[in-house]
């Protein structure tokens, strides 16, 4: 077969993939009672920077259903969930 003497180039862009996972020593995220308490403090740990550079979010029903109770003070609002 003859070459046609142009050179094609397939290109695949990819996003950068950040996996950031809120969980305890044993593996869980809540207490043995649903408490979640433990990984809110008055600290940012530098968050607010990380969630700046952030511009989608995957998170189970559960999490999704506890951060619209807090919608007010949601971190993430305008971010795609």
């Amino acid at each position: 077969m003859q070459g046609t003497g142009r050179l094609t180039l397939n290109v695949i862009i990819m996003r950068m993939v950040i996996l950031g996972v809120a969980v305890s020593l044993d593996g869980f995220i809540e207490g043995p009672n649903g408490e979640y308490d433990w990984c809110f403090t008055d600290q940012d740990y530098g968050l607010s920077a990380f969630f700046n550079r952030v511009d989608a979010i995957f998170m189970e029903c559960k999490s999704f259903g506890v951060s619209q109770k807090h919608a007010d003070k949601n971190p993430w609002k305008g971010m795609k969930t």
